[in-house]
C-alpha cells in the first residue's frame, strides 16, 4: 500500500465517494502544506501538515504521480485547514459574524447536510477566447433550524448557503458586502450572467431592484427556477467549502411568515456523498 495513502488513512476515516473534488484549491492547498504533489518519487519524503501542525511524518513515496484530483490529498488537506483554525464545524448564522473575522479564509465543513442540486445556465457567452460553462452547477443549503432568539429588531439570523461547484475561486472586492447585492443575486445576475465583474458593474446592480433578495419571499430554488434553473432531487452530502461572500439580504416564506435571513456564496474544497 502506498505509504502517504498509508498516512491519511490513519489521519480521516475511511475513504468518501467524492462527487466534486476543486483541483485548482487542492493543488494550492496541498502546496501551501508540502504535500507531494504532481511527483513520483521513491525516496523518503517529508509528507504534509509539516508547516500546520509542525511536525513531519517521514515516509517512503512509491507509485505513480498524484495528481491534483487524486481523493487521497483531500484527508490530509482538511486536517490541515482545521489543525491551522481555517477550518469551522459551523456556518455563520449572522452576516457580521462573518465580515468581521478573517473572512479572507473561512472554511466550513459539514456533514450529512440536505442539499438540493440545481443547474443554472450560463446566459451571455464571455468573449473570444475565454472559456465558460454552459452551466453551473448549485447546491442549494436551507438555514439549519432551529434558530437562536433575535436579539433586536434587526438581528437577522439563519444562513442559506449556495455552493458553486464551477466557482473555483472567487475574491469579492471589498472588504464588506454590498446593499441589494445579495449573495444570490450575485449568482444569477453575475456569475450565471457569464460577466466580468466590475466595480461599474457592482454599482449598476446595486442601484436596481434586488428581485433574488430580501424585496421577495419566494425560496431561493424558486428564485432559481424562475431564472431558469433545473431542480434535481434533495440529497444528503458531506462537505468542505470555502466562503465567497456573505449578506443578510435575503428572505423567505416560513411557516407562513416571511423572515428576512442571511445568504452564502461559497465553493467547495469537496462535496463527497
Amino acid at each position: 500500500m502506498n505509504a502517504l495513502w498509508q498516512y491519511t488513512a490513519m489521519v480521516i476515516r475511511p475513504a468518501q465517494n467524492y462527487r466534486v473534488i476543486n483541483r485548482r484549491m487542492i493543488e494550492s492547498l496541498a502546496r501551501e502544506l508540502d504535500l507531494p504533489i504532481g511527483e513520483a518519487n521513491s525516496s523518503r519524503l517529508e509528507v504534509g501538515l509539516s508547516k500546520v501542525l509542525l511536525a513531519k511524518a517521514s515516509r517512503t513515496v512509491t507509485g505513480s504521480v498524484l495528481e491534483s484530483s487524486d481523493p487521497r490529498l483531500v484527508p490530509p488537506i482538511v486536517e490541515g485547514l482545521r489543525e491551522s483554525g481555517q477550518l469551522r464545524a459551523y456556518r455563520p448564522e449572522r452576516a457580521d459574524e462573518f465580515w468581521t473575522s478573517n473572512h479572507d479564509g473561512w472554511y466550513v465543513a459539514e456533514h450529512d447536510l440536505i442539499a438540493t442540486p440545481v443547474q443554472l445556465p450560463v446566459r451571455d457567452k464571455l468573449g473570444d477566447g475565454i472559456s465558460a460553462p454552459a452551466a453551473l452547477n448549485i447546491w442549494v443549503c436551507d438555514p439549519l433550524l432551529p434558530l437562536p432568539e433575535k436579539t433586536h429588531d434587526w438581528d437577522f439570523i439563519g444562513s442559506f448557503v449556495f455552493i458553486v461547484e464551477e466557482l473555483g475561486e472567487y475574491a469579492w472586492p471589498s472588504s464588506w458586502f454590498t446593499s441589494g447585492i445579495s449573495a444570490l443575486r450575485l449568482l444569477v445576475d453575475d456569475l450565471a450572467a457569464g460577466t466580468d465583474f466590475t466595480f461599474e458593474r457592482r454599482e449598476k446592480l446595486s442601484s436596481t431592484a434586488d428581485t433574488y433578495g430580501r424585496w421577495n419571499s419566494e425560496h431561493p430554488i424558486e428564485k432559481l427556477v424562475r431564472a431558469g434553473g433545473v431542480v434535481g432531487a434533495p440529497r444528503k452530502i458531506n462537505c468542505v467549502y470555502k466562503i465567497a461572500y456573505m449578506t443578510n439580504e435575503q428572505a423567505y416564506s416560513r411557516s407562513g411568515e416571511n423572515v428576512r435571513v442571511n445568504d452564502i456564496l461559497a465553493y467547495p474544497l469537496y462535496i463527497s456523498d
